[in-house]
C-alpha cells in the first residue's frame, strides 16, 4: 500500500510539471484562457507549490482579482524568503497600489539578505526619494556608491538631496567640485 501512495505521488509530480510546461506554452500562443484553467489545475495538484503560486498570482493581477494574488506572492514570499524575484514582483505589486511603505519594508529585508545589492539599493533608494525620506535615500545613495563609485550620477543625486534636506552649503560644496 505504501509503494501505491508513493506511485501515485510520482505521477501527480510529473503531471503538474507537464501542465507548468504546458500552460508556459499557452502563454507564448497568447492562450491566456486556456492557460489560466491549466494554472488553477496546478494549483489544485500541488497548492504549495511556489512556481505555481506565482504563474498563477500573474493571472490573477491581470484578471483583477489583486486581493487574492496579494495573498499568493506574500505566500510565496514568506515561504522563499531568499528568492529574490517572488520579493520582486511581490514589492511591484505594492509599487503598483502606492503601498510605498510596504515596498520599502519589503526591500530593507531584501538588502539585508540579498546576494546581489546594488539593484536592490537602486529601487530601494527610489522609493525612499519618492517616499520624501530623503535622510534614508542620502544613507542607501552612499551604499549605492561603494558599487559604482562616486559618478556624476551619483554626484548629481546626491545634491538633489541636499537640496531637498535644506543642506545648501554641502550642495554648493559639492557644485564645486563637479564643476
Amino acid at each position: 500500500k505504501a509503494q501505491h501512495n508513493t506511485d501515485s505521488i510520482d505521477v501527480q509530480k510529473r503531471a503538474v510539471e507537464y501542465f507548468f510546461v504546458e500552460v508556459t506554452g499557452l502563454q507564448e500562443q497568447e492562450r491566456f484562457d486556456e492557460g489560466f484553467e491549466l494554472i488553477e489545475y496546478c494549483r489544485e495538484l500541488d497548492p504549495e507549490s511556489a512556481a505555481i503560486q506565482y504563474l498563477a498570482s500573474r493571472y490573477h493581477l491581470a484578471l483583477g482579482n489583486d486581493s487574492l494574488a496579494k495573498n499568493m506572492l506574500e505566500y510565496i514570499v514568506e515561504t522563499n524568503p531568499d528568492n529574490e524575484a517572488y520579493s520582486e514582483a511581490l514589492m511591484q505589486y505594492y509599487y503598483s497600489k502606492c503601498d510605498l511603505q510596504a515596498a520599502i519594508a519589503l526591500y530593507e529585508k531584501l538588502a539585508s539578505t540579498a546576494k546581489s545589492k546594488e539593484e536592490i539599493y537602486t529601487v530601494l533608494y527610489s522609493l525612499y526619494y519618492e517616499n520624501g525620506d530623503y535622510e534614508k535615500a542620502l544613507a542607501t545613495l552612499d551604499e549605492i556608491t561603494k558599487f559604482v563609485g562616486n559618478t556624476t550620477d551619483m554626484m548629481v543625486q546626491r545634491l538633489k538631496l541636499y537640496l531637498h534636506l535644506g543642506r545648501n552649503d554641502e550642495a554648493v560644496k559639492l557644485a564645486q567640485l563637479m564643476i
